[in-house]
């Protein structure tokens, strides 16, 4: 599918601050890139990623379109040359490391996806995991989902789990709830147990037994009052209850209840 990009005024500043890159000075470097044809080729969803591409990324944030589009394309070559043109990860790679997140939030996606098919790209994972950056730590935690394989999920998360950051940590927790891997969680537990931030803890937990039980009973905003949330198809569903519902076996006919109701 071919895209036309639109014209674009692409202003790259001379001596302005980090952080202000883009805003024309006295002395900036101001070039037009002419309107042209790029190949993308997609085939997930090529209306959604082109509709994203004009109505979204190239108004905003212009200087992210070259590399998406790249990326896009070498997903697409790298899969149908039957996964053995390894040097098309590195395109992919470069905005799944990215700090930026429409490349990251794209990229490891794309990455995700390949790490069914590729080892290559589970050694790209697990590569990511342990960079000296955190972010990147943190976007490899991104490039699984349900389908990835189980080897590159326990070896993953037995690295990020143990991670010195606590955002890492963190979306290590929420991200092996959301893909349902519960293979992990024993290690889970143990990386919960030795946490000392007792806030980051908490958050957790909530994760750990949404995964384990299906539903996590909570204090409530009250002494009166705790707060449930269980797991459905759609996703998740809160409910108050006083103390007397959160007995058994009220609880669990509500639990029930909320399940067959969403």
């Amino acid at each position: 599918m071919a895209l036309l990009l639109l014209t674009q005024a692409s202003c790259q500043s001379l001596t302005s601050r980090s952080g202000t890159q883009g805003q024309p000075t006295s002395v900036s470097l101001v070039r037009y890139t002419q309107a042209r044809r790029i190949q993308l080729n997609y085939t997930k969803d090529t209306k959604r990623i082109k509709s994203w591409i004009e109505e979204y990324l190239i108004p905003k944030y212009p200087e992210l379109v070259q590399p998406m589009i790249d990326a896009y394309d070498a997903f697409d070559h790298y899969r149908y040359g039957g996964y053995k043109d390894h040097e098309l990860l590195e395109k992919i790679t470069l905005v799944a490391t990215s700090h930026r997140g429409p490349l990251y939030e794209n990229g490891t996606d794309l990455l995700a996806h390949l790490t069914q098919f590729s080892e290559k790209a589970c050694e790209k994972v697990i590569e990511m995991s342990k960079s000296s950056k955190s972010h990147v730590r943190f976007n490899s935690i991104l490039s699984v989902d349900k389908d990835s394989p189980l080897a590159l999920k326990l070896n993953l998360f037995k690295i990020v789990l143990n991670d010195k950051s606590k955002r890492v940590k963190s979306k290590a927790w929420d991200w092996i709830e959301r893909i349902k891997f519960k293979e992990i969680l024993p290690d889970m537990y143990n990386s919960l147990i030795n946490e000392k931030d007792e806030e980051l803890k908490k958050s957790g937990l909530f994760s750990y037994y949404l995964l384990k039980d299906g539903f996590y009973l909570r204090e409530g905003s009250s002494s009166e009052s705790k707060e449930l949330t269980v797991v459905i198809k759609s996703g998740l569903s809160s409910r108050t209850l006083t103390l007397d519902e959160c007995k058994s076996p009220i609880l669990e006919k509500i639990i029930k209840e909320i399940q067959n109701n969403n």
